[in-house]
């Protein structure tokens, strides 16, 4: 599970062993020095109040605690009151020895703390002893942090000899417990802060075991053996809006372990939840739970946000201290991380900025990746149901279960995203999450915002991306009228789905749903499907899918969309004739393009589309800031923004790297896929050039026969004269892997006969490159 890192204002402040407190409105923290800090929690830049309550140099013990608008803040053996919206000391305390543990409130009257072997209980209103209670006859000094807990009016207290005694607020003992011989390790979590979560269960850790103990009798309830450093308060994962007959399974309870990690334990069963994927060269401490976010210390004077209920982070930034690098990344999508990365191999410090917790891009989260993951799975399906009888194998009864599918997808996406941040962690870059904008433009002293924190840098390279579009007078609410994004993640199959546009989004969108079942129209305001590849792809990809039942109406344009309880009524035009039709769904995906995401860049010179203007070195009218990707314009393709950020690392480190745009391939993940690499037979015809055109069809290669897989063709393009490769075009189940051979054989100008010439392994798909190469080279 990912987290977000919020660096301190001051460097000194936590130092970890205190965790914050959150109130309503503030942020409190104390610094290594004993002075206590708020911070405004919606505008942390802003510090409400600061106190400074001791002169020491070095202070030995603290503890912060609060409740309700009372802070209790202790530092060594003195015990400060403090008014949390002011600042103001109430009253103070000082205590028999040094404490470390946090003192809990009972009924709005007392304040209970642990020292050493008592238990102690004050006046809230001025701090006056009312009752003391010492466990056994010999005094014990405590050398941890032991604290006692609240719950249905009961205060249970634990005791450095293993004891745990559960107190009413009068002092009498109701029920005592021994968990081990030594209790020193043991904190116990204030179950009353949320009632919706079983609040006749309290957790404590004895040693290396955690144990679910019954409030009401002191009986053990369940326990696991568990290298435990500290324990949070058990939390409830439930928003207030929802009813409370689905409020039963209780919460989660978050705790940091003796190896550094972050796990979160099911409070019914004791069993493990969820444990964190967060690695750094850090101490963690004790954790807190505040609006469903686990907020987690570290000795680095920094603190570390955890999702509760989520698998990925979310930004809760306080502002930080100036950070300094000479590459920054404005974006961690493909051309944004892979240009970090090249840049850190290549010697250079870097950080990558990106507003999602879960680096990769449109293509990671909800483009490339989770797009080919559901293209997998709905052709597995669509085999098992329609294909495999043939091959021998008979399956009985094969259901889809959407949900499942939809997860595998998202578990991809995950893992992935991992790998990302292991790559970070590998080559020592920087990940800063948060919305960045560019505030100095001077060059040498460039300046970026992100979420209070100040970034300084001499190279900025945005790497933004591109967004959906829709089309005038249609609004994507990602319900019923849906971009690429909510295709992705449909609850249920639709029974009709209407495409707006027949590009590779939308033919791979219109390919997934209909093997799940849906009845699929895909409108396209051109005369052909996917009209950028070479025309007799084109007509052949057409033919293939709509054998496969998906309805094309090409020419045709969308002039309006009507919305019933029900359905979507779809209004189509004939470009041709201009007859109108209307066409009923249940959901409407627009495919209909996409556009940059270049967006409070000001100062940044663009064109008219809103894409970033570059020269050569893909630098912008500001000396220092580098453009790459999508928000340039050009192929909007993932690995084209790669080549791109990979060139402009090495622009930065001195070298003089090249992308070649008339090699770069392109694919639609159909079945068969299509895949494309330099000129089409129209731009040769276009250009009046002379070439020649080899052919292999997929139903005289081996292999292509023996799997079932012989749709399809491959076609090259060679120069008349000089027999180089110029293009190539593959239609077939294997289109997308093969163009990668032509790639290479274009990048090193190679001929037809030498393709011709080097030996390809038998029986195998590669071949039917090789033969479309003989075919053309034999060609007069």
């Amino acid at each position: 599970m990912a987290s977000e890192r919020i660096s301190l204002v001051d460097k000194k402040l936590s130092q970890g062993y205190v965790a914050p407190i959150l109130t309503e409105n503030s942020v409190i923290l104390p610094d290594k020095h004993g002075t206590l800090y708020s911070f405004d929690i919606d505008n942390p830049r802003v510090i409400n109040w600061k106190l400074y309550l001791s002169s020491r140099k070095k202070i030995g013990n603290m503890s912060l605690s609060s409740y309700k608008e009372n802070v209790f803040f202790i530092v060594d053996n003195i015990l400060h009151t403090i008014d949390a919206k002011t600042g103001e000391i109430q009253w103070e305390k000082e205590l028999r020895a040094p404490v470390r543990g946090k003192t809990v409130v009972i009924n709005n009257k007392l304040v209970v703390l642990t020292i050493d072997n008592y238990l102690h209980a004050f006046s809230i209103k001025d701090g006056s002893s009312i009752w003391n209670y010492q466990n056994g006859i010999n005094e014990v000094r405590g050398l941890y942090s032991i604290s006692p807990a609240i719950s249905n009016d009961k205060i249970i207290a634990p005791f450095s000899n293993g004891e745990l005694i559960a107190f009413n607020e009068d002092g009498k003992k109701l029920w005592s417990q021994k968990l081990a011989t030594n209790l020193l390790d043991t904190q116990l979590t204030d179950v009353t802060t949320t009632p919706r979560v079983h609040d006749n269960i309290l957790i404590a850790t004895s040693n290396s075991y955690i144990y679910s103990i019954d409030v009401n009798s002191g009986n053990i309830l369940w326990s696991r053996p568990l290298q435990v450093k500290s324990i949070s308060n058990i939390e409830s994962y439930y928003s207030p809006l929802i009813p409370a007959e689905k409020q039963k399974e209780g919460g989660r309870i978050f705790m940091v372990t003796k190896d550094n990690k972050v796990i979160g334990i099911d409070i019914q069963s004791g069993k493990t939840v969820w444990t964190s994927d967060f690695i750094e060269n850090v101490q963690l401490f004790v954790p807190i739970m505040y609006a469903h976010t686990l907020w987690v210390t570290s000795n680095k004077g920094s603190i570390f946000a955890f999702p509760g209920s989520e698998s990925t982070g979310r930004v809760i930034k306080i502002p930080g201290n100036v950070f300094h690098a000479p590459v920054f990344t404005h974006g961690g999508g493909p051309g944004g991380y892979k240009c970090a990365i090249a840049a850190a191999k290549l010697g250079l410090k870097v950080a990558c900025i990106d507003k999602n917790s879960i680096f990769g891009g449109t293509c990671l989260r909800v483009g490339c990746i989770p797009s080919k993951a559901l293209l997998h799975s709905s052709y597995q399906y669509a085999s098992a149901k329609n294909n495999l009888s043939k091959l021998g194998i008979k399956v009985k009864d094969v259901s889809l279960d959407l949900r499942e599918m939809i997860g595998y997808k998202d578990a991809r996406v995950q893992e992935l995203g991992k790998g990302i941040e292991y790559l970070f962690n590998l080559y020592k870059i920087t990940k800063i999450n948060g919305l960045g904008k560019i505030t100095s433009f001077d060059q040498g002293n460039l300046e970026v915002s992100v979420e209070g924190k100040v970034l300084k840098t001499k190279n900025i390279v945005i790497a933004t991306g591109s967004d959906v579009i829709s089309l005038p007078g249609i609004n994507i609410d990602e319900k019923s009228i849906i971009s690429s994004t909510g295709a992705l993640s449909l609850t249920e199959v639709p029974k009709k789905l209407v495409v707006i546009g027949a590009g590779a989004i939308g033919l791979e969108m219109s390919s997934v749903w209909r093997r799940l079942g849906s009845e699929v129209t895909v409108v396209e305001f051109f005369d052909r499907i996917a009209a950028a590849i070479d025309g007799e792809l084109s007509k052949s990809l057409l033919s293939s899918l709509q054998k496969q039942g998906i309805k094309f109406l090409l020419s045709t344009k969308v002039e309006g969309i009507k919305q019933s309880s029900n359905s979507l009524s779809v209004k189509v035009c004939s470009v041709k004739d201009n007859q109108t039709n209307t066409i009923e769904a249940d959901k409407v995906l627009v495919a209909a393009g996409r556009k940059p995401c270049s967006e409070g860049l000001e100062k940044i010179e663009k064109d008219s589309r809103g894409f970033i203007k570059v020269n050569n070195s893909y630098e912008t009218n500001v000396k220092g800031i580098f453009a790459i990707g999508d928000v340039i314009g050009g192929a909007m393709l993932a690995h084209k923004a790669e080549e791109e950020g990979v060139a402009v690392a090495e622009i930065l480190a001195r070298q003089l790297p090249h992308v070649d745009y008339e090699i770069i391939p392109s694919v639609i993940y159909t079945h068969p896929a299509v895949s494309s690499i330099g000129k089409t037979e129209e731009e040769l015809k276009s250009a009046g050039r002379k070439y020649k055109v080899g052919k292999c069809q997929f139903a005289a290669n081996g292999r292509a026969k023996v799997t079932d897989d012989a749709e399809g063709f491959v076609k090259v393009l060679t120069c008349s004269k000089a027999d180089t490769i110029l293009g190539v075009h593959i239609i077939g189940a294997y289109a997308d892997t093969l163009i990668n051979e032509a790639a290479v054989a274009m990048a090193y100008g190679a001929a037809a006969e030498d393709i011709y010439r080097i030996c390809h392994s038998h029986p195998d798909i590669n071949e039917a490159f090789r033969d479309a190469c003989i075919d053309a080279f034999f060609k007069k």
